[in-house]
């Protein structure tokens, strides 16, 4: 197992990470900044203020299309809505506001501010505020799948304001079209407007058009599937530079094609107005790839004391047979990490190395490694060579009452070593219980297979572990699963409890629990003595037998017959 281990980790590190495509572009806002051209449909482009380069500012280039006598305020209006200040231990960040746009007074409407990898656009028929729409469509193009997005910020409120600012990304497939858009700011007065088509507008990609979306129904791709995305709300005003981590919400298990971030001073999806001179600053986005684990159990119990960032674990247990034993869950809802299980018998110990080839999470790390130490199992230096037998008593309960009640006949009870150490074969044979008759009803033979043992050959003690499902009894007619644990002490006496479920043993889907416990020792040493007059024609079972001595020979010629572990009397 570990050469094994060994081999495909090696394999798994070597596998390079693609740091060039993890990120999102110019995401610490360094790179350069360049003129900003308002997007507009009629083409008129007017230059207001700045953006940082593959980022878009939702700057606004006044009025584009006037008539009568206020047709030479064409393009004479623009708004900036984001600017470049100091950063977070940079030089470079993002500052957004809420402002206003319009002639002034009765003629203007509050604009929010917000930037984006997308393109940034706006638009209004006439002055009533019911028909203004706007937002960000596009992208830019990518194919990792983020378990989460972090970025640093800062935030004014005007007097009194409640208004939360947002951060929006989300990454899909194929394409979404709005055909009929208005994409002109116009006077009131205009007859008609420039229209566009718009591919992957966010509220289309998010499924979040509603009544107030200008512009006809969007149509989809057969492809088109929205991949990811994740809104969040930034409450409150905050002064200093503040960290913000958020994960990233998986509804499929595509790989992208496309990804968005949107960062508004606003609640950029409520059509309520925006607030003056509220403000947003951003800094540093950064996509985090997780390779840490965010569950952890052995043989489906949970690993005490687990957190994703401890990586070292003591348990009492002893080390599983098998990989499988050992289940986790991944930290995030990516899928992208990669895990290798490997099982150290000399050390007992697990090791789960936990790597993810699309990026760093916010440390910086691509993996993580993951020990249990187990406990060392008892000195297994002999194994059952011969066919043990128990002879003994029998405590059976059904729905928590003893149904054999006063019962003292001798139960035998015997286990095969299998061919694999540690393996063997336990059988209760002649299983019965007291069902209010003059004598027990024989149900048939308990036989479960493929049971485990661990043999001390120091201690002198074995232990046993079992399970049979689909055990039928009585004919068929009792159809039981059955639990099987049990030990033989150093003094050679014999403890084991059976927990058997008896299937729709009431009807209705309704199972009937029965315990048996089994009491007794081993029935023999391997050279029997017996007394002449103890021993009838019958045959008579001894464990591990090798011999008969007989203790009083003068009462007469025994003859024994003997096959493996039996004998009979002949004659005497």
């Amino acid at each position: 197992m570990k050469k094994i281990f060994t081999l495909a980790l090696s394999a798994l590190l070597a596998m390079p990470i693609m740091l060039a495509d993890n990120q999102l572009p110019n995401n610490d806002f360094e790179g350069s900044w360049v003129t900003c051209y308002p997007y507009n449909a009629s083409g008129y482009s007017k230059a207001v203020g700045e953006n940082p380069d593959s980022w878009c500012i939702s700057h606004v280039a006044g009025i584009s299309k006037a008539s009568g006598f206020l047709s030479g305020l064409k393009g004479t209006g623009s708004n900036t809505f984001g600017e470049k200040i100091t950063g977070h231990d940079s030089e470079s960040a993002v500052k957004i506001y809420n402002g206003t746009a319009g002639l002034g007074g009765s003629l203007s409407r509050n604009v929010p501010g917000y930037f984006t990898l997308g393109t940034t656009w706006n638009t209004a028929e006439g002055f009533e505020t019911s028909t203004h729409d706007g937002g960000s469509f596009g992208g830019v193009t990518f194919t990792n799948r983020p378990d989460a997005i972090s970025f640093y910020y800062q935030r004014t409120l005007v007097d009194e304001s409640t208004e939360a600012a947002t951060m929006v990304v989300y990454s899909w497939k194929g394409t979404w079209t709005q055909t009929n858009v208005p994409g002109d700011i116009t006077m009131a007065t205009s007859t008609s407007s420039g229209k566009m088509t718009i591919i992957n507008r966010d509220r289309a990609v998010l499924g979040l058009m509603d009544e107030a979306a200008l512009g006809d129904t969007p149509t989809a791709s057969d492809d088109a599937e929205l991949i990811a995305s994740k809104t969040y709300l930034i409450e409150g005003a905050v002064t200093d530079w503040t960290y913000c981590l958020q994960e990233i919400d998986y509804a499929t298990t595509s790989t992208p094609e496309m990804i968005n971030v949107i960062f508004a001073a606003n609640n950029y999806f409520d059509r309520a107005l925006s607030t003056p001179d509220n403000t947003l600053s951003v800094d540093d986005v950064k996509l985090l790839y997780y390779s840490q684990l965010a569950s952890l159990s052995v043989d489906g119990e949970t690993v005490e004391g687990f957190a994703e960032n401890v990586y070292k674990y003591n348990l009492d247990s002893y080390l599983p047979e098998s990989e499988d034993a050992i289940a986790f869950t991944l930290k995030g809802q990516s899928g992208t990490a990669q895990v290798v299980t490997t099982l150290d018998e000399i050390s007992n110990t697990a090791v789960i190395t936990v790597i993810n080839h699309q990026g760093t999470d916010a440390e910086g790390l691509d993996s993580h490694v993951y020990t249990i130490q187990f406990a060392e199992k008892p000195a297994q230096t002999d194994a059952l060579t011969e066919k043990i037998s128990y002879e003994g008593t029998l405590l059976i309960q059904m729905m928590g009452a003893t149904v054999n009640d006063g019962d003292t006949s001798s139960y035998k009870v015997y286990v095969d070593p299998e061919s694999e150490v540690g393996k063997c074969t336990f059988s209760l044979p002649n299983f019965s219980l007291n069902m209010g008759g003059d004598e027990p009803v024989p149900f048939g033979d308990i036989v479960i297979e493929n049971a485990s043992y661990i043999y001390d050959a120091t201690a002198g003690t074995i232990s046993y572990a079992g399970t049979k499902t689909g055990l039928e009894l009585a004919e068929g007619e009792i159809v039981a699963d059955c639990d099987l644990t049990g030990e033989e002490t150093s003094d050679k006496k014999a403890h084991f409890v059976i927990n058997v479920t008896w299937k729709d043993g009431l009807g209705a889907g309704m199972d009937v629990p029965i315990y048996v416990e089994f009491n007794g020792a081993r029935m023999s040493s391997a050279v029997q003595v017996v007394a002449a007059d103890e021993m009838g024609d019958a045959e008579v079972e001894y464990y591990n037998l090798q011999g008969i001595r007989i203790a009083n020979p003068q009462a007469g010629q025994i003859v024994i017959r003997r096959q493996g572990n039996t004998a009979t009397k002949i004659k005497y």
